[in-house]
């Protein structure tokens, strides 16, 4: 697809032989990047894949939802008691984090923050 020139660093599960929710695929991203687990964010749509899996290596999950058909299907293993954070797209990840999104993006409206 093209997309690889604009990542520092690609991880293929089938080159590492982890699959998600195991911790050492985020291990492994963890060490590529030189970043300590408590200063890495794991964006995902998947509770147990992206959520467990990056809790077990120690790093702070984020879920997405891009629709709300995806809210459904997304959230369905999620318990009701577990509060990680759920966004809709890249934006709400921004707000967030507490970072300026632009105002004028992929179809959505926003004031500088």
């Amino acid at each position: 697809m093209g997309l690889s020139a604009h990542f520092e660093e690609l991880i293929v599960s089938a080159r590492l032989g982890y699959d998600k929710p195991h911790p050492e695929i985020f291990r492994h991203a963890l060490e590529l990047m030189d970043v300590s687990p408590d200063r890495a964010l794991h964006v995902g749509d998947s509770y147990p894949a992206d959520v467990l899996g990056a809790r077990a290596a120690g790093i702070s999950p984020v879920l997405i939802t891009r629709s709300v058909n995806d809210f459904a299907r997304v959230l369905v293993a999620r318990p009701p008691d577990d509060d990680v954070p759920v966004v809709s797209d890249l934006y709400d990840l921004l707000e967030l984090l507490g970072v300026a999104v632009p105002t004028v993006g992929a179809g959505r409206d926003h004031r500088m923050s």
